[in-house]
C-alpha cells in the first residue's frame, strides 16, 4: 500500500500523535463490519503501530448506542470473532488483487479489449448468462388437465398410483373423460389447519427486494434512503447487513424498540397491544427464527432504533422505507395467520 498524496499531511498526522501522545491504546471505531475492519488494519500496519487495539461496535449511531458501545470496547487479544472478521477482510483485498487486478489483464491483453473479472461479479455474470441461456432455449410443451366440478367442490383428476395430474396430449385427457362416471363417491375427507407466521426480518437484500415490489424503488435507492435513515436521521439500524435475526443482548432491549413507534399512526394500534402484553413479547424474542445469535453476522437484521421518528424532517421516500421496515418488524409479534385446508378424494371411476 501507498498513501494518497490527498492524504499524506492527515496520514502523517495520526501517525505522529500515535507515536507521541502516551497512548495506552488505540481504538478502530471504522464503520463495524468486514470493510471497516480492512480500512483500520490497513492504516494501522503501515503506520507502524505497535498499541493494543480496542474495538467500538455499534449498530446504529445513536448517542445512547454509542456511548454504551464506548463503555464495552471489544478486545481483539481475547475476541475470536473480530480476529476472523480482521483476517476475512484482508484476505478479500489479496483475494481482489489476485483475481480481479491480475485476471483481468490477462483477459483484457487475450482478448484485446477491456474485460474486468472480479471475485463477484464473473460467477454472478455466468449465473445471469447461463439462466438467460436457459429462457432463450426453452421449448414451451403443451399439456392437458381434467377438472370436475361436484357442485359444492372442484376437483382435478390424479393419476392415484403415480400422483401425475397431466396428459401431454388432449386426445388422452378426452379418452379418460369418456370413461368417467357422471357420479362420484367422496373416499376420504382430510381436514388440516396451516398456521402461517410472519418471515424473518430484513436483511438488506430482502429489503431491496420488498422496496422494489412495494415501492418501486430501485436496489441503489433503497440502499441511500436507508442510509440516510441510519446516519442523518438515526431511526435505522445499520442497513448493509446479510442478518435477518436479531441477537440476544438487543432482544433484552427490544420494548424500547417499540416504544419508539407506538406513536406512528400506521401501526400504533398494533404497537399498543404489543406492548400490554409481556408474555407476547417474550414469546416472540425466544423464537430462534426472529433471534438468533448464530444467524447474525457483522450486524444484526435491520430495524427502527430507540429513537421517535420525526416524520416532517423525513422526504417522501424515507417515510415510505421506514414504514416498510417497521412494519416487517411489528408483524413478528402478531398472532399467526391460520386458515383451514380441506382435501377431498373423490372417485369418479
Amino acid at each position: 500500500f501507498s498513501v494518497k498524496d490527498s492524504c499524506k499531511a492527515d496520514f502523517k498526522k495520526i501517525k505522529d500523535m500515535l507515536k507521541t501522545g502516551g497512548y495506552d491504546f488505540i481504538v478502530n471505531a471504522c464503520d463495524a463490519g468486514r470493510e471497516g475492519e480492512a480500512i483500520f488494519w490497513t492504516f494501522y500496519m503501515d503506520s507502524g503501530c505497535k498499541l493494543p487495539v480496542k474495538r467500538l461496535w455499534a449498530s446504529d449511531t445513536t448517542d445512547e448506542t454509542l456511548s454504551k458501545a464506548l463503555d464495552n470496547l471489544l478486545d481483539y487479544d481475547t475476541d475470536k470473532s473480530l480476529n476472523a472478521m480482521k483476517d476475512a477482510s484482508l484476505c478479500r483485498m489479496y483475494f481482489d488483487w489476485l483475481i480481479g487486478i491480475n485476471l483481468s489483464r490477462a483477459a483484457t491483453l487475450q482478448t484485446n479489449k477491456l474485460v474486468p473479472v472480479g471475485r463477484v461479479q464473473t460467477p454472478t455474470l455466468n449465473i445471469v448468462v447461463t439462466r438467460d441461456l436457459e429462457i432463450e432455449n426453452f421449448k414451451p410443451q403443451n399439456y392437458y388437465e381434467i377438472e370436475a366440478d361436484f357442485d359444492k367442490y372442484k376437483g382435478q383428476w390424479f393419476n392415484p398410483k403415480t400422483r401425475e395430474t397431466s396428459f401431454k396430449t388432449e386426445a388422452d385427457a378426452k379418452t379418460l373423460v369418456s370413461r368417467l362416471g357422471n357420479t362420484g363417491k367422496v373416499e376420504d375427507v382430510k381436514d388440516e389447519k396451516v398456521t402461517e407466521y410472519a418471515p424473518a426480518l430484513f436483511s438488506l437484500a430482502e429489503l431491496q427486494k420488498d422496496a422494489n415490489r412495494v415501492l418501486g424503488f430501485t436496489a441503489k435507492e433503497t440502499l441511500e434512503v436507508a442510509q440516510s435513515l441510519y446516519e442523518k436521521h438515526k431511526i435505522l439500524s445499520y442497513p448493509r447487513t446479510e442478518s435477518r435475526a436479531l441477537s440476544t443482548n438487543l432482544a433484552k432491549e427490544i420494548v424500547s424498540h417499540l416504544e419508539a413507534i407506538k406513536d406512528v399512526p400506521e401501526v400504533s394500534k398494533y404497537v399498543k397491544d404489543i406492548l400490554a402484553s409481556t408474555t407476547r413479547i417474550s414469546n416472540t424474542m425466544s423464537n430462534k427464527k426472529y433471534v438468533d445469535n448464530k444467524k447474525v453476522t457483522d450486524h444484526h437484521a435491520i430495524i427502527n432504533t430507540k429513537v421517535k421518528p420525526n416524520f416532517s424532517k423525513l422526504t417522501a421516500n424515507e417515510k415510505a422505507l421506514y414504514l416498510l421496515v417497521i412494519k416487517k418488524f411489528v408483524s413478528i409479534f402478531l398472532d399467526p395467520y391460520v386458515t383451514n385446508k380441506t382435501t377431498i378424494v373423490t372417485d369418479v371411476s
